[in-house]
């Protein structure tokens, strides 16, 4: 994971251990993602949005005074799904 400066990135003590999910509070973080199949790499991003990935290199982006959230893939496939259905 590399961070921009300011970003604010929040997972849990056991990270790795039983799930790999995260939250990108603010800010814009680049994510290589080794494949783990079994365990699922998950970025909850605030506004219901949340990118889930098995194994890919991406970066997710949202500011905190901004409604938009930006998601770009440099390699492999991204699932992304908004909760609010917008």
């Amino acid at each position: 994971m590399w961070l921009e400066p300011g970003t604010v990135v929040r997972y849990p003590k056991d990270f790795g251990k039983r799930n790999r999910e995260l939250e990108l509070e603010d800010g814009m973080a680049f994510f290589a993602v080794k494949e783990q199949t079994e365990h699922p790499f998950i970025v909850n991003i605030p506004g219901g949005v949340q990118a889930k990935v098995l194994g890919t290199g991406f970066t997710v982006r949202k500011y905190a005074q901004t409604v938009d959230v930006t998601v770009m893939v440099s390699s492999g496939a991204v699932q992304v799904t908004d909760s609010t259905g917008v």
